[in-house]
């Protein structure tokens, strides 16, 4: 390139603007870095409130062109092949995906994509303003790191195995893992309420809710809940994981459809492993996503830029 950073250094920001401007893309085409983020936002005077949050991220924000797709379109073929071969899905029995309004954006070549709009995306993570807000409010802590795992189906115990030797082995951190199971309704609700850092759920969940030992927890119900982050992983569990963000939790991982359990294990095990070394919400399931056959079910709700470790040196991406 053919500049005088000597003289751009001493210049003012408009005229070292417009000498970087005259520089030929060309020239800079093949070095120019994949873009992390995405925001796909729907033009509605709602949608707003969310374009400093998304700006804030450092997202390329544009206007979506989108095609709307019914639930039943994405159930996962691998799902399908899976339940013909006998192996169980995390779904309740005789249960359905409810018929909801799913969108899918045209994509980007960045590396994550983000939909601002009431409906669920296809292919993209779920930003909602709810989640931004509770993150002002809360405010950081530098204790320990609290973290509740609670499975409610022996069946898939190997999961809840997984993430008790994953969460907390990092030795230099200070962590308290709590791993519970069997829960009723009324001890699901009391987990959600208490404050921790994050809630990873195993089990059951349709139109109902959480499928508990005494009956359905509907997490629609609650007022409020202390968990900054959450991960149902869980078929169907969209909806709940939404109602989380509502009631006061930040972000979380959820599913739009049914998965079949040793998807949802290989998914789980990598989310565990990812968030224990500092990954965020979004970068972690990213990566996960590529572990199993059914990784194109799970997006992020809310903030997806939250984490609930830090890392040993620079943020992952």
């Amino acid at each position: 390139m053919d500049l005088d950073f000597a003289d751009l250094y001493d210049a003012s920001l408009a005229e070292r603007l417009a000498a970087y401007l005259e520089v030929p893309y060309a020239l800079l085409e093949d070095h120019v870095p994949e873009w992390q983020l995405a925001a796909h936002v729907a033009p509605e005077p709602e949608n707003v409130e969310m374009l400093p949050f998304v700006v804030d991220d450092l997202a390329v924000v544009r206007t979506p062109s989108v095609t709307e797709r019914p639930a039943s379109d994405v159930r996962s073929s691998a799902t399908e092949e899976f339940a013909r071969s006998g192996e169980f899905t995390r779904s309740v029995t005789g249960s359905s995906a409810p018929d909801q309004s799913l969108v899918e954006p045209d994509l980007t070549d960045a590396q994550e994509q983000l939909w601002v709009g009431d409906d669920a995306p296809v292919g993209a993570n779920k930003a909602i303003a709810e989640a931004f807000r509770n993150r002002l409010e809360r405010t950081s802590s530098d204790g320990e790191i609290d973290i509740t795992v609670v499975c409610n189906d022996s069946k898939m115990d190997e999961e809840r195995t997984l993430a008790d030797e994953m969460y907390g082995s990092r030795e230099e951190l200070p962590f308290d893992v709590t791993v519970r199971s069997d829960l009723t309704t009324g001890e699901l609700r009391d987990a959600l309420a208490r404050e921790t850092q994050f809630f990873h759920y195993i089990g059951h969940i349709d139109e109902n809710g959480f499928d508990c030992a005494d009956g359905y927890l509907d997490t629609r119900s609650l007022d409020s809940v202390g968990a900054e982050a959450f991960f149902l992983n869980a078929c169907q569990s969209y909806d709940q994981g939404v109602a989380l963000i509502e009631s006061g939790a930040i972000g979380g991982v959820v599913t739009l459809n049914d998965v079949v359990n040793s998807g949802a294990v290989r998914v789980g095990k990598a989310m565990s492993r990812l968030l224990n070394r500092g990954f965020p919400l979004r970068s972690a399931l990213n990566v996960a996503r590529d572990r199993s056959l059914v990784g194109d079910q799970y997006l992020v709700v809310g903030d997806g830029n939250l984490g609930i470790t830090q890392t040993d040196g620079n943020a992952p991406t």
